[in-house]
This record gives structure tokens, sequence and C-alpha cells, in this order.
């Protein structure tokens, strides 16, 4: 008798479970067609207007997610990544999401 044993991290199925909730939701599609009322991409005092995604999530124009793999120490890429999950951190922490 084979046994397969398929070790996944809670962390892995959550990221892909949100993945494919979020792919088939209206909001995406708008999104992706543009016809979501955003601000045009255009610095608003400074800042952009963006969403915040899980690695598994798409990369689009207003969807922002982490650079992949590791970055050596005052990367621009490792900067961004701990800017980018503190925000999401923060936004998760006012919505109970965490």
């Amino acid at each position: 008798m084979l046994i397969t044993t398929l070790c996944l991290s809670t962390q892995d199925v959550k990221e892909e479970f949100l993945k494919a909730v979020f792919l088939r939701t209206p909001r995406y599609k708008n999104l992706e067609a543009k016809t979501l009322c955003l601000p045009q991409p255009v610095p608003l005092n400074g800042f952009h207007t963006f969403f915040m995604g899980y690695e598994a999530f798409p990369l689009s124009e207003n969807l922002m997610k982490v650079y992949p793999g590791k970055h050596p120490k005052g990367s621009k890429e490792r900067i961004f990544n701990y800017r980018i999950c503190n925000a999401r951190r923060v936004v998760e922490n006012v919505f109970g999401l965490a």
C-alpha cells in the first residue's frame, strides 16, 4: 500500500483560498475591467491608491503584493516588502482579520 503525504502550511491554504475567492468576485472583475470607481493612478498628496494582496494574488496596476524570495538587507525590495506587510497587518487588525 502506497501512502502519499501532502504537507501544506495553513498560510498556503489560506492564501490559495483567498485567491480563488477573490478572483471570482465582481469587485475583481471590475478592477480588471477598470470599471471600479477608483482615483486615477497618480500620486494623491504623495500617496498612490491601491489594494494590498497576498503573494498568491495576481499583480495588477491597482493590486500590490510583496516581492517573492529573500532580498539583501537594505535593498529596495526588502524595504518595500517590510512596508507593505506592515500596512497589510494594520488593515487586517482594523477589520479584525488577523
